[in-house]
């Protein structure tokens, strides 16, 4: 399954190259949505075999009719009703408290749902979950609207949401930079952000994974977007975690 999803977003990319045509926005959909899913084998595995779902695809199929197959037994076909959620929390994830999961459940199934008239998650919504506050391991209100926990002590006293290498979207060597991770983990709720600040050509500093091939980003670019978005989600401080291998020179812009 996920050969025959790479070869097609392979196949969609060239044929869009050949064709020298712009990427509409349907064509957009499906190769974000094939391009995702081959890199997130652990979901994809997951939630088939939670819905006992089976994804397959007829050998004499042209390309572009397994990837409308694909994409209408992901969206359409495999549904994971409330029941099966709620399992998947017991067994996974440790919640022991029937009223707490079931009150979470519908809350997840509401703002997730695959059909507004129905309570079943699609699989873009299930991977939505591990992304949403109510699957973090360092949320403090659990849904609740006030903190579980007492919050008037000294910041040793708790653990907290730390982010390393927050500027990369992917591996430690290769791997692209980008200002919207910061965005994205300040949104999570991250209260702990890494910036490995080197000097830039141009006379002002940079962030990348140094001495590797991965790409360079703006500090200046950096710290206007925490700027932004620091507090989004929570007022809770922000620890900024500063790798300085800059000059002095260069040291001196990033308090500028």
């Amino acid at each position: 399954l996920l050969d025959t999803m790479r070869q097609i977003e392979g196949e969609l990319l060239l044929s869009l190259e050949a064709q020298k045509q712009d990427l509409d926005f349907q064509s957009f959909c499906k190769l974000h949505l094939i391009t995702w899913l081959s890199k997130r084998e652990d979901i994809l595995d997951l939630y088939v075999r939670l819905t006992n779902g089976k994804l397959c695809s007829a050998a004499s199929e042209t390309h572009e009719q397994q990837l409308q197959r694909l994409i209408q037994q992901i969206q359409m076909q495999l549904k994971l009703d409330a029941q099966q959620f709620y399992a998947f929390l017991d067994a996974y994830q440790g919640r022991v408290e029937l009223a707490t999961v079931e009150s979470m459940v519908h809350q997840l199934m509401d703002g997730f749902k695959a059909e507004a008239s129905t309570l079943n998650l699609n699989l873009i919504g299930f991977a939505r979950y591990f992304m949403n506050r109510n699957a973090n391991a360092c949320d403090l209100y659990w849904g609740e609207g006030r903190p579980l926990h007492d919050m008037n002590q000294p910041l040793a006293h708790y653990f907290i949401a730390s982010s390393h290498n927050t500027y990369l979207t992917g591996n430690q060597l290769t791997g692209e930079s980008s200002v919207d991770m910061y965005i994205q983990v300040l949104h999570l709720g991250c209260r702990c952000i890494e910036l490995d600040c080197w000097d830039g050509e141009d006379g002002e500093p940079i962030i990348y994974h140094g001495h590797t091939l991965t790409s360079k980003i703006s500090f200046r670019d950096v710290v206007i977007a925490i700027g932004q978005h620091a507090f989004a989600t929570t007022h809770y401080p922000l620890i900024l975690s500063l790798e300085t291998h800059c000059s002095h020179l260069q040291q001196v812009c990033t308090w500028l």
